[in-house]
């Protein structure tokens, strides 16, 4: 016997629970969609899920708290799909092109720095190897 405790204290009777990815899939019988949807449509309830097998708990579940459908196979087995907050693709592509300009921006300025660096370089070695007003080239003998 599996049960799928639910955040707020709710539990349901699952046959299965899949997570990978970002992806959660639910199995259950005897159940109807308008269960399924009251208990799986409230986001603090399924900010975290814990499953408990033969009474012991064997996984925990956090931020699954997008549903995305609820599907009735052949036999009334019932099958819910959440995926968690984070996994929202759109989301991800936002974030990961603001990354990429981030880092473009800071790659710009590092060749920036870098070309500068270069030009002080290049004057400061032309100063040392230009003759003097005294014949001798920018080198100073100290010893």
């Amino acid at each position: 016997m599996k049960q799928l405790m639910l955040n707020d204290g709710r539990s349901v009777e699952v046959q299965s629970v899949s997570a990978a990815d970002g992806v959660m899939h639910i199995r259950m019988i005897l159940t109807t969609s308008e269960q399924l949807k009251a208990f799986f449509s409230d986001s603090f309830a399924t900010s975290v899920m814990t499953l408990y097998e033969n009474g012991k708990k064997a996984a925990e579940y956090e931020n699954y708290t997008i549903l995305k459908y609820i599907k009735e196979e052949s036999g009334g087995i019932w099958e819910v799909e959440m995926r968690q907050d984070s996994a929202d693709m759109n989301t991800r592509l936002e974030e990961l092109e603001e990354e990429v300009q981030a880092s473009r921006q800071t790659a710009i300025q590092t060749n920036t720095d870098l070309q500068i660096a270069i030009a002080e370089l290049t004057a400061l070695i032309t100063t040392l190897t230009t003759p003097t007003a005294d014949g001798g080239g920018g080198e100073t003998d100290v010893s």
